[in-house]
């Protein structure tokens, strides 16, 4: 899928990041129904904007602020 020379996609994304993003939305939700939702919401919400996000390479901490807002 991405390389060095060719930016991410979001089902990379999501691959590299669902878990460690759920296993922090755990941390501060207490619940692991609400942390997948939390996450799924997320990543919708980036594969809607993706065509915004200015920088692939900072997709994982653009994913992380909108998971948390």
């Amino acid at each position: 899928m991405g390389s060095s020379s060719t930016p991410i996609d979001v089902v990379e994304l999501y691959q590299r990041e669902s878990r460690r993003l759920q296993g922090m939305l755990y941390a501060f939700t207490g619940s692991v129904a609400d942390a997948e939702d939390i996450t799924h919401a997320a990543f919708l919400h980036v594969q809607r904007a993706w065509a915004r996000v200015r920088n692939p390479k900072a997709a994982a901490s653009y994913l992380r602020t909108t998971a948390c807002n």
